[in-house]
């Protein structure tokens, strides 16, 4: 479970990469509204097996950036710069406001897993995994997601414990 999320949260994250400053905010909200829709969509998933959930959204991690996860972004954001231009990474952002409307809605982690193909044209999804790996971005979302012992929490509720 642990790796389907951190895959998943690496591809939405890369998703919303950009250069500019202005770009960078922007990948920003989005990845941290993305973030709380994931943390969300795993709670409801546990709570519709008739799991109580209280003690679980009180652990949800803090999805706001810090200092070292937008070192990572930035770094990121100059490997898509070289590989698809700034015209690419618009284009990219641009699909994925598109779709947040409709996953706000919810529909859990189904909704999640259906999201349309974000990944640019010229990055392969296993690329963008490396790039990820290779700037510390997939290392600062695996602490974020273990903060606060949420994933410890998710687990147990998921086994039954």
């Amino acid at each position: 479970m642990i790796k389907q999320v951190t895959f998943m949260l690496t591809i939405l994250l890369t998703a919303n990469v950009a250069y500019a400053d202005s770009q960078l905010e922007r990948m920003e909200v989005l990845s941290e509204e993305l973030s709380q829709l994931m943390y969300d969509a795993m709670i409801d998933e546990v709570a519709a097996e008739g799991v109580d959930v209280s003690n679980l959204k009180k652990l949800v991690p803090d999805v706001g950036w810090d200092g070292p996860m937008r070192d990572a972004a930035k770094c990121v954001l100059g490997k898509y710069e070289d590989k698809i231009g700034s015209k690419g990474i618009d284009e990219m952002l641009d699909k994925l406001e598109g779709i947040l409307p409709e996953l706000r809605k919810g529909g859990g982690m189904q909704a999640l897993e259906a999201m349309p193909d974000i990944q640019p044209k010229g990055i392969s999804d296993e690329e963008a995994i490396a790039l990820n790996q290779e700037c510390g971005m997939v290392d600062q979302m695996q602490k974020n997601m273990m903060a606060d012992g949420f994933m410890t929490e998710l687990m147990k509720a998921m086994s039954g414990s």
